[in-house]
C-alpha cells in the first residue's frame, strides 16, 4: 500500500504542531554557558573522548558552530531545538496515525479538521512541557535521540498501518542502519527503539490476512548487518578522539564511569508522578481509555505495541540502571507515547458521546476539546517559568569568580566533576584564561591528563604521586606547587589541621600559602570574599531550576565556614555565617555538619548580630591605626605613582 498524502489542513496543523515548540526553545536558549551543557561541549566542540554515545551530535554540532549566530553555546543548543521541531513532527504523525485508525474502528468518515487539531494538542501537550523545553534549550542534549528514536517508531507505526510504501523490505535495511546510529548516540533509546520496531515488524504476522507480512531470513539479516555497521560508524567519532595525540583531552579510551562525570541534580519522579506533576490527571484518565479504545478492536490492537515498549522499558530501566542520559531519553519517549495515546482517548470519549444521543452530548464533547486546548496553554505557561535558560546566568556568573578573577598563573585543584566540567569547558571551548593550570583530581588517573600536567607545570610531581598513592593530596605536594604558582583548591576528604593552617578564604576558592598561616599573618578579608562571591549566589537563587548552581554555591558557602571554623578563627566565621544567605534554601543546613550548624545558629542570634553591627559601626567611626598617634611619629604619604 503506498503511504497516506496529507491533506491541506494535514499540513497546517502539522506545520504549528511543530513550529511553536521549535520557536519557543529557540527564545529560551542561552548564549551564555550552561552547566548541563559542559560535557557536551567538551565533547562536541573542543572533540574530547568523554565517553559511549554523541557520535551524531558532534557532527551537527560541528556544522552548527560554523554559522554565524552568536555563541557556541546558542550554536549548539539550535542542534537541540531542531531535534525537539524533528520529534514534534513524529509525535504529530504518531498521533495522527492513531487517530485515523480509530476512525476506521469506529465506521466513521474521516474527519477533515478534528483529527489533525486533535494530533496537534497530543503534539503541544508533549513539547511545550517544562522537561521538553528545558532539554531542547541546551546543547548537546539527550533530545536528538529522542527526535531519531520517536521518527523510526513512527515508520514502524506507518508499516503496521499498512502504510510502508512500494517495498517494506528495502526499508527495514534502512530502519537497521538507523537504529544502529541511534544506538551509538544513545545506547538505551537504540535499544528500547530496536525492541519497539522488531516487535511491531514481529505483529505483522498476526494481523489481518491480507496485510500478513512475513520477513525473509534475507532481509533480517540484512538489517542486523546494517544496524551492526551503524553503531560502527557513528561510534568511530567517539573512538577516534579518545586515543589522538593530539585531543584536547585524553582520558585513555571511550568510557568515563563513576564520579568523573557530574551527578544529575534534576529530580527523576516515576513516570506517573512526571506526568500528573506537568499534565495531570484527566489526561492520564484518558490515556488509558485510548489504550482501551485501540485495544478494544482487532485492527488497531498492534498500534497499542510500540507505546507499550517504551512505558515498560522506562519503567524498567529506571528501576534497574537509575537516572542517567539513557533513561532520560527513554522518559521522553514514554511522554511523548502517552500523549498520543491521551488524545486517541479524547477523541474515543467525544465520539461516544455524540453517538448517545443525550441531553448536551454536543456540548459536553466540545467542552472536552476545549479542556485540551486549555491544557496547552497552561503546560505553556509554566514552562515560561521554568524553561528559559536565557535568564540562567549562574554557570556564567562562577565562571567570571573562579576563573577570570584569578591572578596570572594560577593553579586550580579541583574535586567536584560539576566544578571540573564547568571549568574544562570554559578553558577548551570558551578560550578562557589559558595561563590557568587546572589539575582535575578525579581524572589524573585517567589516559594522559598527568602527563600533560608534569608538562605544564613541573612542580606537580610530588601533588601526583600523593594522589596515586593515597587517593588525596599532601601537605608536601601542595606546598611545592604554591612554590611555583598562586594555588586555589576545593577541599578534600583526609585534609587534617597541617593543611588547613595553609589555607585562606579567596573569592571562591581556598587559596594555599607554602607556608603555615598563623593569626597575625592570616588576614581573611571576609567581607571581600562576600562581594566577590555575592553576585554568583544572587544568580543561583533567583531560579529554582538551576539547580547546578544552586549545589556549587552551597557547596562554597559551606568549605568557607569550615575552613573559618577549623583555623580557629570564629570571629570571621560567625561573620560569614551571619551575613551569607543561601541560594534557595539554607546551604548550611544541606551540609549535614554539626559544627557548621551550630555556628551558623549561633551566628543568626539576636546578641551576636547586635555584637557584629555594634564592631562594624565602630569600626567606621573610629580613627585608624595611623591617625591614631601624635603628629611627630607619623608618616608622610607618598605621593601616588604615575602609571
Amino acid at each position: 500500500m503506498r503511504a497516506h498524502r496529507p491533506t491541506p489542513s494535514e499540513r497546517v496543523t502539522a506545520f504549528f504542531a511543530w513550529s511553536l515548540p521549535f520557536g519557543l526553545a529557540l527564545l529560551r536558549a542561552s548564549s551564555h554557558a550552561q552547566w548541563r551543557g559542559d560535557v557536551a561541549a567538551v565533547r562536541d566542540l573542543a572533540l574530547a573522548g568523554v565517553g559511549w554515545g554523541g557520535g551524531l551530535s558532534t557532527l551537527l554540532a560541528q556544522i552548527a558552530a560554523l554559522f554565524p549566530l552568536g555563541s557556541l553555546t546558542f550554536r549548539t543548543a539550535i542542534v537541540s531545538a531542531g531535534a525537539l521541531a524533528f520529534a514534534a513532527l513524529a509525535i504529530f504523525r504518531i498521533s495522527l496515525r492513531m487517530l485515523r485508525a480509530s476512525e476506521k474502528t469506529l465506521a466513521l468518515e474521516p474527519s477533515v479538521f478534528a483529527a489533525p487539531a486533535l494530533a496537534a494538542l497530543s503534539t503541544l501537550i508533549a513539547t511545550m512541557t517544562p522537561m521538553f523545553q528545558r532539554e531542547a534549550t541546551v546543547g548537546g542534549s539527550t533530545m536528538l535521540a529522542v527526535a531519531l528514536g520517536l521518527s523510526l517508531i513512527e515508520r514502524a507505526l506507518a508499516m503496521l498501518a499498512g502504510e510502508g510504501g512500494e517495498r517494506p523490505m528495502r526499508a527495514l535495511v534502512g530502519w537497521g542502519f538507523l537504529l544502529g546510529a541511534l544506538t551509538a548516540e544513545n545506547a538505551v533509546t537504540g535499544i528500547t527503539a530496536t525492541l519497539a520496531c522488531g516487535g511491531s515488524v514481529a505483529a505483522l504476522r498476526v494481523v489481518r490476512d491480507e496485510r500478513r507480512l512475513l520477513v525473509p531470513y534475507r532481509v533480517l539479516r540484512s538489517s542486523s548487518v546494517a544496524w551492526c555497521l551503524g553503531i560502527f560508524v557513528f561510534s568511530l567519532p567517539g573512538i577516534i578522539r579518545a586515543f589522538a595525540p593530539e585531543s584536547a583531552l585524553d582520558i585513555g579510551g571511550p568510557y568515563i564511569w563513576g564520579p568523573a562525570l557530574p551527578p544529575d541534580l534534576t529530580p527523576r519522579p516515576t513516570l506517573l508522578s512526571a506526568w500528573t506533576d506537568e499534565i495531570g490527571w484527566v489526561s492520564l484518565g484518558m490515556a488509558a481509555f485510548g489504550v482501551a479504545s485501540l485495544g478494544f478492536s482487532s485492527r488497531t490492537r498492534v498500534l497499542v505495541l510500540p507505546p507499550a515498549v517504551l512505558v515498560v522499558s522506562d519503567m524498567v530501566w529506571r528501576s534497574s540502571v537509575g537516572a542517567t542520559e539513557g533513561t532520560l531519553s527513554l522518559r521522553f519517549l514514554a511522554v511523548a507515547a502517552m500523549a498520543a495515546l491521551s488524545t486517541v482517548g479524547v477523541y474515543a470519549f467525544f465520539n461516544k458521546l455524540v453517538s448517545l444521543k443525550i441531553p448536551m452530548a454536543r456540548a459536553g464533547a466540545a467542552l472536552v476539546i476545549a479542556f485540551q486546548a486549555t491544557l496547552v496553554a497552561l503546560i505553556a505557561e509554566q514552562a515560561s517559568a521554568t524553561a528559559n535558560r536565557a535568564s540562567e546566568l549562574g554557570a556564567e556568573s562562577f565562571s567570571v569568580v573562579a576563573l577570570d578573577r584569578l591572578p596570572a598563573r594560577a593553579v586550580i585543584l579541583a574535586d567536584s566533576p560539576v566544578v571540573t566540567w564547568r571549568l574544562l569547558a570554559a578553558t577548551l571551548v570558551e578560550g578562557r584564561r589559558s595561563d590557568v593550570v587546572l589539575v582535575p583530581r578525579r581524572l589524573l588517573a585517567r589516559g594522559d591528563v598527568s602527563l600533560r600536567l608534569l608538562g605544564r607545570e613541573p612542580q606537580v610531581e610530588s601533588l601526583l604521586r600523593a594522589v596515586a598513592l593515597e587517593g588525596t593530596s599532601d601537605e608536601l605536594g601542595l606546598s611545592e606547587l604554591a612554590d611555583a604558582r598562586p594555588l586555589f583548591a576545593e577541599p578534600e576528604r583526609g585534609w587534617g589541621p597541617q593543611i588547613y593552617g595553609h589555607l585562606s578564604v579567596s573569592g571562591a576558592w581556598l587559596r594555599f600559602e607554602p607556608e603555615p598561616l598563623t593569626s597575625s599573618d592570616r588576614k581573611v578579608d571576609v567581607e571581600k570574599t562576600l562581594r566577590e562571591l555575592r553576585r554568583f549566589i544572587d544568580e543561583s537563587a533567583a531560579h529554582e531550576a538551576d539547580r547546578e548552581s544552586s549545589f556549587v554555591a552551597s557547596a562554597i558557602v559551606v568549605a568557607h565556614a569550615k575552613t573559618l571554623l577549623k583555623i580557629g578563627d570564629v570571629a570571621n566565621g560567625h561573620l560569614f555565617l551571619g551575613e551569607i544567605e543561601a541560594p534557595g534554601t539554607n546551604a548550611v543546613a544541606q551540609s549535614r555538619s554539626l559544627d557548621v550548624l551550630f555556628s551558623a545558629a549561633v551566628a543568626r542570634l539576636p546578641a551576636v548580630r547586635n555584637e557584629r553591627t555594634k564592631k562594624a559601626a565602630d569600626r567606621k567611626s573610629s580613627p585608624g591605626e595611623r591617625d591614631k598617634r601624635p603628629a611627630a611619629q607619623r608618616q608622610p604619604r607618598e605621593p601616588a605613582r604615575k602609571r
